[in-house]
Parts: C-alpha cells; sequence; structure tokens
C-alpha cells in the first residue's frame, strides 16, 4: 500500500537534493542547487535592469539640475537606493561566481568591478565627505551637479556593457 500524501519517506538529504521535473522544456532533471542559482541569476539580471535604468535616470536628474551648484535631497534619495542596487548586483554577482557560473566573457566581472568602485567613489564625494572637502579646497569650487552627472553617466554605461556582455557575450 503507498504512502499516505501527508508522510514523507527517505533521509532530508534525499529530499532536499532530489531532482524535480523541468518545465522548460530542456528535459533536464533539476535539484535544488539549480533552482537557487536560477533564483540568483534571475535577481542578478532584474537588478542589473533596474540600475541600467535608475543611472540613466539619475544622470538626466543631475543634468536638469546643472544651473545649480547643488542637488535637491530628492536626487540623494534616489542616489541611495541606486547604490544599495548596485551593492545587491555584486552580491548576487559574487554568489553566481561561487556557485560556478562564469560569464561569457571575463571583461564581464570587471565591468562589475568598476560599478562598485564607481559606487564607493560616489559615497565618498557626498556631503559633508572628506574626498569632496579636499577636491573643493584643492580645486576652489566643487560642482557636484557635474560631478554626479558624469559619475551616473559612467554606473549607467559599466551597467550596460554588463548587460551586454552578460546577455550576448561582446
Amino acid at each position: 500500500m503507498p504512502a499516505a500524501p501527508c508522510e514523507l519517506a527517505g533521509s532530508p538529504q534525499q529530499l532536499i537534493f532530489r531532482p524535480i521535473p523541468s518545465y522548460d522544456g530542456r528535459g533536464k532533471e533539476m535539484n535544488i542547487t539549480n533552482i537557487l542559482y536560477r533564483i540568483v541569476l534571475v535577481l542578478h539580471v532584474t537588478t542589473a535592469i533596474i540600475g541600467f535604468l535608475g543611472a540613466l535616470a539619475l544622470s538626466i536628474a543631475a543634468y536638469r539640475q546643472r544651473r545649480n551648484r547643488e542637488l535637491p535631497d530628492k536626487f540623494w534619495r534616489f542616489q541611495t537606493y541606486l547604490q544599495i542596487n548596485t551593492l545587491a548586483l555584486g552580491i548576487f554577482g559574487t554568489t553566481l561566481f561561487v556557485m560556478g557560473g562564469r560569464p561569457k566573457v571575463e571583461w564581464h566581472l570587471l565591468y562589475g568591478a568598476l560599478a562598485l568602485l564607481t559606487v564607493l567613489m560616489q559615497r565618498g564625494l557626498g556631503r559633508g565627505r572628506q574626498i569632496r572637502q579636499v577636491l573643493a579646497q584643492d580645486y576652489g569650487r566643487f560642482h557636484e551637479v557635474w560631478v554626479y552627472f558624469g559619475l551616473n553617466l559612467f554606473l549607467w554605461a559599466m551597467y550596460g556593457r554588463g548587460l551586454t556582455t552578460g546577455f550576448f557575450g561582446f
């Protein structure tokens, strides 16, 4: 007589790592590791697309404020969201790398590292930060609108190149 539907047979390892039928048409059996890998991959791609659009929007917002010397508080809030998104992208990418995933082109890793360095530079040039004060003392006026326009435009380019190397391999 078969086991009742609510009863589970087998050890915990057999239950966790047992094959789950795939419905993606490839005919490949999937286990929990493959499912987690796909979830992290989808999160990685989603954060990359959000970052691509967010960096472009912040570049446009900074450019629209070019006549002013300071950016509004709303800009800084969205800038922080973009920085958190970039860090999440780095975490997801590192997780994929540790799980054995490799990009089609090794340059993809460089674009991710440059995006994270750009976020560090943005944090260092924020209001009241030391790098900003040193630049203002050495070079006179610090025009944050143009600096953040350039940094967000560069971040947008890094997101774009990361997406093209990740999706298309060029």
